[in-house]
């Protein structure tokens, strides 16, 4: 969450209010914004909220800044920052109290933008049978929890519906209110492809796993559903 803030303090009191707002999606939509501006090291305060002038630098944030859409973009991206010895981070939606998709003078690749969602009405894996749903690594919550009520089935979730399930929410175990019933929400994966950013002597991108032969990029995580009473 971000605050979009008005420093013209010269408006009557009960206009500034109208010229101040917060929008969730403002810092989820920015390859680079921060969800808390402590950990980018406060180097660019508004005018208003200082008593001396000030001059503004990057601070934590990266200085490069990957739109990746395909598993390529993100090989070539690990290949460059391995070459030129640049810091790599990951940033998807940036929920995260600790900021670790900051990174001064790095190489950011930014997942948000793959977005790939499908239900799965009759999905095997191992002893798991039942319905699934396969997520892009850049899918919000506020998406899969519609596809979810659309098809009548139960996801353990987050919140906030701009958190991505597929990125660090999954990988940090998945608290949810679910959780008291059916466990974490890492718990309801089936299946993941990770990208290791090594490109075969062929050409060809190499991945750890694959979902039932299908190799498509940007398709990351199948995740578990329980159909509901």
């Amino acid at each position: 969450m971000r605050l979009i803030y008005n420093h013209n303090r010269t408006k009557a009191p009960g206009e500034r209010g109208k010229e101040r707002s917060i929008d969730n999606c403002l810092s989820v939509s920015d390859p680079t914004s921060t969800q808390w501006p402590l950990y980018q090291g406060l180097t660019c305060p508004p005018p208003s909220l200082l008593n001396t002038a000030t001059t503004c630098s990057l601070g934590g944030y990266a200085s490069y800044s990957l739109n990746a859409s395909s598993v390529a973009h993100i090989q070539q991206a690990v290949n460059f920052a391995r070459n030129s010895n640049l810091r790599l981070v990951i940033k998807n939606t940036g929920h995260d109290f600790a900021d670790k998709s900051l990174g001064a003078g790095a190489l950011s690749i930014w997942t948000h933008h793959l977005k790939d969602l499908q239900f799965l009405e009759k999905y095997e894996y191992g002893e798991y049978k039942g319905s699934a749903l396969k997520l892009g690594a850049g899918v919000e919550t506020e998406d899969v929890y519609k596809m979810a009520e659309e098809k009548e089935v139960t996801v353990a979730g987050g919140e906030c519906r701009t958190v991505g399930i597929a990125g660090g929410y999954v990988a940090g175990g998945g608290h949810s209110m679910m959780s008291s019933l059916v466990g974490m929400a890492a718990d309801q994966v089936c299946w993941e492809s990770l990208v290791d950013g090594v490109m075969s002597l062929d050409g060809a991108d190499r991945r750890i796993g694959s979902f039932n032969g299908d190799r498509t990029p940007g398709r990351a995580v199948c995740y578990g559903e329980s159909e509901r009473e």
